[in-house]
């Protein structure tokens, strides 16, 4: 978290190299007052109902998300409506993607390969980037190998998807699972034209669900999301003046 926040800033202050215009490093949102700490664990503690859970705040108002590896299915898609202390959620879709069409390949598991990892709404769109991904095929930890990343789109709030709005292939290697940051409801508090990403990986090339090494930090067009070539990744300061 301490790199992300660090890569954040870099790339805020290199806003005349990148063709950004200023940086404000205080949000526009007023600080929360139902989220009263953070304490940081060296242990994670979590229920058997599914991980990861990216989530997002849409044009409806609602909260979305999507959990991984649970009990019911290996990625399942959910609305959270409401306020906090009496808020109900809604499954919506128990499976966006189907493993039996997507688990195919030979490092993959062909039964929960299926995992979420970023969830954005912009403009009234929901973009989900998942991933296929296997259970501790690296010695190293045991940690579960994310091997390719997309994008699939909904215009109605996850009834319904454009499965192959980008092909399966889209994101590879250390960019295997991308993580969109979110900048208010539909992203309408976004400081400039850009949706930024984060994706973990590791040194040795790949990206896993744990224990990686660092982060890498992504920015695109806003309107550009599904073209890959449009996609840019943080590599360092422009110091020559």
């Amino acid at each position: 978290m301490r790199k992300l926040v660090g890569l954040l800033l870099a790339w805020g202050l290199a806003g005349s190299a990148l063709g950004q215009t200023g940086y404000r490093a205080i949000p526009p949102q007023p600080k929360s007052t139902f989220i009263r700490g953070v304490r940081w664990e060296k242990h994670r503690y979590h229920q058997g109902n599914g991980d990861s859970w990216p989530m997002t705040w849409a044009a409806d108002g609602n909260l979305y998300g999507a959990a991984g590896d649970n009990q019911n299915s290996p990625m399942n898609f959910w609305k959270i409506t409401g306020e906090p202390g009496s808020d109900s959620i809604w499954l919506i879709d128990n499976l966006p993607l189907d493993p039996k069409i997507y688990c195919q390949g030979p490092n993959v598991d062909h039964e929960r390969c299926i995992k979420p990892a970023g969830l954005l709404s912009v403009n009234g769109v929901l973009y989900f980037a998942v991933e296929t991904m296997n259970y501790g095929d690296n010695p190293a930890f045991n940690r579960q190998h994310n091997i390719n990343g997309w994008i699939i789109t909904s215009t109605d709030f996850g009834k319904t998807w454009n499965r192959e709005a980008t092909p399966t292939n889209f994101f590879s290697g250390r960019l295997s699972s991308a993580h969109f940051l979110q900048f208010g409801q539909d992203y309408a508090d976004a400081r400039d034209g850009f949706v930024y990403a984060y994706f973990p990986a590791a040194d040795d090339g790949n990206s896993y669900w744990e224990n990686g090494d660092y982060i890498l930090l992504g920015r695109v067009p806003k309107d550009d999301i599904l073209m890959r070539s449009a996609w840019e990744f943080y590599t360092g300061l422009n110091t020559s003046g």
